[in-house]
Formats: C-alpha cells, sequence, structure tokens
C-alpha cells in the first residue's frame, strides 16, 4: 500500500492551496461552482444545490505527453501555482520560527 499525503489550505474566502505528494493546484470559489488551476491542467465545476448533481470539465489543452529530447515547457498556471505554495510556505515559516 502506498503513502499519500495531501493538505488543503484556505488563504481567503474561497481560494484554497491543495497541496499532494506529486500536485498542488489553487481553487477559486465556493461549493456550489468554480476553478481548480494546477499542475495537472484547468478545470471549472458546478453542482446543483441539494440534489446530488454536478458537472465539471477541463479547460484549454491540459497535460501534454513529455519526451525526454525536448525540454519540458511549464505552463502559466503551473508557475502562478508555484509562486502562491512558495509564499505560503514562507509564511508559514516566518510565522513559526518568528523571524
Amino acid at each position: 500500500m502506498g503513502l499519500k499525503f495531501r493538505k488543503s489550505v484556505k488563504i481567503a474566502p474561497g481560494v484554497r492551496v491543495n497541496l499532494g505528494k506529486k500536485s498542488s493546484s489553487v481553487s477559486i470559489g465556493n461549493k456550489y461552482g468554480g476553478y481548480n488551476i494546477g499542475s495537472r491542467g484547468t478545470r471549472a465545476r458546478v453542482s446543483a444545490p441539494g440534489t446530488g448533481l454536478s458537472y465539471s470539465e477541463r479547460l484549454g489543452k491540459g497535460r501534454q505527453q513529455w519526451s525526454p529530447h525536448e525540454p519540458k515547457q511549464h505552463s502559466t498556471a503551473e508557475w502562478v501555482t508555484a509562486a502562491i505554495v512558495g509564499l505560503v510556505f514562507f509564511f508559514m515559516l516566518v510565522w513559526l520560527f518568528g523571524w
């Protein structure tokens, strides 16, 4: 059985940073709809309250197959996610160690 890691941190009302062992993302929205921008692509979702019905769709091209012979091109969403995760870790260190 493999080890799993997942952590979700609320940074503002309606904004969450989701951290996993292999990926990270930023979620914007509430429980009825929103966007998720992450290292595996961008998704939009919407749900009907009280019915259990929901719909989710990948936006854009998403993750493409990578070949070891060509350099990997990072998307804007990956850079934004990395910057936000880096800032959250920085402020957590400042808060923990009181720098």
